[in-house]
């Protein structure tokens, strides 16, 4: 059986980790005994948030009531930065809805993840621990790279604006995006979807190189 790492392209998974292109292909190589990388505490980058603005609570009469009301929410802005479950200046955003933000998903056993990616940002590896999850692409193009738990590359190809397509549980993705950046609204077939990355959600070259269409030879 193969690697998942060894059906995703050389050079997206050096985006995602942030390491020289030969030593991903170095991990990509069949060997029982395993691979171990030693990563120098200088060499180490993470992006942090530079800034973040405080809530500002609406004044209102409490009587009692709007607790009942909340629990009967059926609305959800899913667009606000400030909101974001990951967030960057930099790089862009993920917005989560699950049952605990929005009850009512329970009962129809879905949540909904909102991305937004800006020129050169890579989303990294992952992939869903408990649902699958349909992708509609609102926004922008790229593209996206999608591998089985088998280790065999499925899906290879550019992603525009209006197009759809579907990760199945348990199988991993990888997401570049394209000069205008990208965003896109994915639906997950569970109330408390999980997901499982491989590296940090965002990757941002400094020196972004540009968008190049990707075509199969």
């Amino acid at each position: 059986m193969r690697s998942i790492l060894q059906a995703l392209d050389a050079n997206m998974m050096a985006d995602a980790f942030g390491i020289p292109a030969d030593l991903a292909k170095k991990m990509q190589r069949e060997d029982d005994r395993g691979f171990i990388v030693k990563v120098l505490r200088e060499s180490i980058r993470m992006i942090i948030p530079t800034e973040r603005k405080e809530w500002r609570r609406r004044e209102s009469s409490d009587n009692g009531m709007e607790e009942i009301y909340c629990n009967m929410k059926i609305h959800h802005f899913l667009d606000n930065p400030m909101e974001a479950d990951v967030f960057s200046k930099q790089t862009g955003h993920l917005n989560f809805v699950n049952m605990f933000k929005l009850p009512i998903l329970q009962y129809i056993s879905m949540s909904i993840e909102k991305g937004n990616l800006k020129l050169g940002v890579s989303f990294g590896p992952h992939w869903s621990v408990n649902a699958h999850t349909v992708v509609y692409v609102t926004r922008g193009r790229g593209r996206t790279q999608i591998v089985s738990d088998e280790g065999k590359t499925i899906f290879d190809k550019n992603v525009k604006s209006g197009d759809v397509f579907v990760i199945p549980q348990y199988f991993a993705s990888i997401h570049r995006a394209g000069n205008n950046g990208a965003e896109w609204v994915a639906f997950k077939t569970s109330p408390s979807a999980m997901r499982s990355p491989m590296t940090s959600p965002f990757e941002f070259n400094t020196k972004p190189e540009p968008y190049v269409p990707y075509r199969r030879n």
